[in-house]
This record gives structure tokens, sequence and C-alpha cells, in this order.
């Protein structure tokens, strides 16, 4: 039987411009694991964030207290209800809320006002976003001077930054050999889905995008508190 012919990529630079579709995606046969991040699960409260359980008594004088953590907005705690799916071709919209609705995108199962909304309490000019799939972490900015980082704020960082290309250099940073063939075989998977000849052979001479390197899991779980203070941790499931 004669050896398959591997998938050749190229790496171009990361400011090129994306083409992509969203369509459902077949996992893997096998994805291999890794070691998860440290979580805090924190349940919501009324003002809509999710609040760390207050430490018990200090039994020692040599006992130091839990170290407060940043607080998550709900939604982004619960993100899965959010129906985020980091393929879709474009930048997340802010749009009108729909009179028979009341919900701001298909997308976004949550009102304008509630995306307007800072992302933690305290409100942080920024935060960094890690993932266990990722080599790269998202530093998320505020996307106004002198502000907070919003939820939309959130969602819109990991969109932008999930669609830069992955440079030669990064990626034998991209987990292991067996990762990196299911990366592959992930792009191909993105790339024959695409609507025509032209703009498959067009991506394909492009690159493997950041988003590949999720092995299929581009569905957004939720954003937990991670036990540094201004970073959390993204869980991504199956669309």
């Amino acid at each position: 039987m004669a050896p398959s012919t591997p998938t050749k990529v190229h790496f171009l630079d990361p400011t090129s411009n994306l083409i992509t579709a969203l369509e459902p995606l077949t996992p893997p046969i096998s994805v291999p694991s890794s070691p998860r991040l440290p979580t805090i699960d924190l349940p919501p409260t009324a003002s809509g964030y999710c609040t760390p359980t207050s430490p018990g008594p200090i039994e020692s004088p040599l006992q130091q207290p839990v170290r407060q953590q940043t607080r998550i907005h709900r939604s982004l705690y619960q993100a899965g209800d959010l129906q985020f799916d980091a393929r879709m071709t474009l930048q997340p919209p802010l749009v009108s809320l729909g009179a028979a609705t009341g919900r701001s995108s298909p997308l976004f199962e949550y009102d304008t006002t509630t995306l307007a909304e800072a992302a933690t309490a305290p409100p942080l000019p920024s935060i960094l976003l890690v993932c266990e799939n990722l080599p790269w972490n998202i530093r998320v900015l505020s996307s106004l001077p002198n502000l907070f980082v919003t939820n939309y704020d959130v969602l819109q960082a990991i969109h932008v930054n999930l669609r830069i290309p992955v440079v030669a250099a990064e990626w034998f940073l991209c987990g292991t050999p067996q990762d990196r063939e299911v990366i592959l075989q992930t792009f191909e998977r993105r790339v024959r889905r695409l609507s025509n000849e032209f703009a498959r052979a067009e991506e394909r001479a492009r690159s493997v995008r950041r988003v590949d390197c999720l092995m299929g899991m581009t569905r957004l779980v939720r954003i937990a508190p991670s036990e540094e203070p201004g970073v959390f941790v993204m869980e991504w499931g199956w669309p």
C-alpha cells in the first residue's frame, strides 16, 4: 500500500486576509488529550458575576487567607449559551435588538446591554485569556480609552486572534507531533468545506490558522477564572 501524501502547508504573514466557512465540522477520530489548566468553579450571583467562595477561618497564625479573585461575568462563565463558534467568517456584530426576540444576534443569546457590560468585577482595562490547546495567550484591551473590558471586547478579541495565521516559527509550538497531525487534518477539512475551487486553493496557499489548533473544538463553552488575578481560562467544545 502506497504511503499517503502529507498535507502541504504554507506559513505566511499573519496580517493576510482570511477566508473560512461556518459549517458543521466532523470531530476527528481521536484528539490527543492534554492536562487541564487549573480553574476556579464559581457560582453565579444575583449581580451577574461569578464570585469565589470566601475562605474559611484562619486556624493558625501561619495560615494565610486565600487571595480574592477577579469575578467574571455570568455570560462568559456560561459561554455555551452564547453559541459562539470560532469558525465564523465575520467579526462578531453588535446589532440592534429585534422587536420579536429581544436578542442582539443569532450568534449571541444576550442583548446588547449585556454585551456592553464589564466582563469582570471589578472592571479592568485589560485581561489575559489562556487555553490549554493554544500556545498563544490573548490579551484583551478595552475598545475605548480609559474604560473597562466589556463582554463584547472579549468575544471580538477571541475572534480576531484565532484568525491569525500560524507562522513557521510557531508551528512546532503547537503541541506534539500527533497534535500537529490532527491540526493539519482540521485545516484540510476546513479548506474542503469552502464554497468553490478558487477559494479552496487560495486558503490552502495561505496558512493554517490558530483556530485550527483547537482541533475542531470551536464552540466556546466557558471562560473561567484561573488562580492568577486577571487571567482567565477558555474552555472549548464540539460545535
